[in-house]
């Protein structure tokens, strides 16, 4: 009996079927599987904007390197922090030990800064008259993307590397007076 189409009475699905639906399982699979960064701006009106950007990050990745060298050589390092290599990276390795709590608490006018540390992260939260920011930092992976890093040219995959270790939820949150929202999570 011979059959057309899709399937095979007699050998079950086609070969052409099978590869289809093995490719589609497997970027469905690996898309839950990755980190993905989303960026969302919520503007106010007149002309209301709401855009959100998802991002998986081996995407940012893969984009990171095909960038031309030119562009990092060009963007200059300074110095000083080439030669604070090591104590910066101990600061680092002394608050991924550093028991949870607040580690900075400014009040003035302009306006209110706290820093606090919590299950390895930098939590800053800055309350202006124009602004309300958050900002979440994973610090290990921060070290461990500084570590790789040669403090001499700028390298752009070193936030990709950092953002690969980051928690889910949110790591920055802006409401501005205007009314603007801005907020970067990771999926």
């Amino acid at each position: 009996m011979k059959s057309s189409g899709w399937v095979s009475r007699q050998h079950g699905i086609s070969t052409l079927a099978a590869v289809v639906l093995s490719v589609l399982a497997g970027l469905t699979t690996a898309s839950f599987l990755a980190d993905w960064a989303v960026i969302r701006v919520q503007t106010p009106g007149p002309e209301v904007h709401n855009l959100t950007i998802p991002l998986p990050l081996v995407l940012g990745d893969a984009a990171a390197a095909f960038l031309p060298q030119d562009l990092a050589d060009e963007a200059e390092v300074p110095p000083e922090l080439k030669e604070n290599k090591e104590a910066i990276l101990e600061i680092l390795g002394e608050l991924i030990d550093a028991p949870d709590g607040r580690l900075i608490s400014v009040d003035s006018d302009e306006a209110k800064v706290r820093i606090d540390l919590k299950k390895g992260e930098l939590l800053v939260h800055v309350d202006a008259p124009d602004a309300k920011v958050f900002c979440r930092l994973p610090l290990k992976g921060l070290r461990k993307a500084l570590e790789k890093w040669d403090f001499e040219s700028i390298e752009p995959d070193l936030l990709l590397k950092t953002l690969h270790s980051a928690r889910r939820g949110n790591l920055v949150e802006v409401d501005a007076e205007d009314g603007t929202h801005v907020t970067i999570s990771m999926f």
